[in-house]
């Protein structure tokens, strides 16, 4: 059972250190079938335990067995940027691609579609807070951005 990997390494290793663990969801953008927008790519492929995507329910047990051991269990997703395998397999996507795989900022799609990324990792986790990534979001303003309304600080626009 792959829920066993994370439930020892949960008990044994990082609650001896932690009291919050962040829950990263690296390859949530790469499968589809579910719910409009783009979350199809969450359906039942929320992220990886070791060679396979967990179920939503598996990722619940995880959080519920989390929550019995006193420790918060924080969804990580990327929201604005880092999403390469959505936007390079959804062509649906396209027309709200920046520039390499960074999300158009003042695009309404875009917001429709980070808003259903949330509220369907909201299901999965009893936690209210979600950590959303923003690191690798350092080129966004400078692709189709710019060409729709010229040159901004990226500062500024985020």
């Amino acid at each position: 059972m792959q829920q066993d990997i994370v439930y020892y390494l949960f008990t044994t290793v990082i609650t001896a250190i932690l009291g919050i663990i962040g829950y990263f969801l690296k390859r949530t953008m790469s499968r589809s079938d579910q719910n409009e927008a783009a979350i199809r790519e969450l359906r039942d492929n929320l992220l990886t335990l070791s060679d396979r995507y967990a179920t939503k329910e598996e990722i619940r047990e995880i959080d519920l067995y989390c929550n019995d051991k006193g420790i918060e269990l924080i969804p990580c997703i990327q929201t604005l940027a880092h999403l390469d395998n959505l936007l390079k397999w959804r062509t649906e996507y396209f027309d709200i691609t920046d520039c390499d795989d960074i999300l158009l900022i003042d695009d309404e799609k875009t917001y429709k579609l980070i808003d259903d990324m949330l509220k369907t990792i909201s299901q999965c986790f009893s936690s209210k807070k979600i950590h959303i990534g923003m690191d690798e979001a350092y080129r966004v303003g400078t692709g189709k951005y710019q060409s729709l309304h010229g040159i901004k600080d990226r500062f500024d626009i985020i």
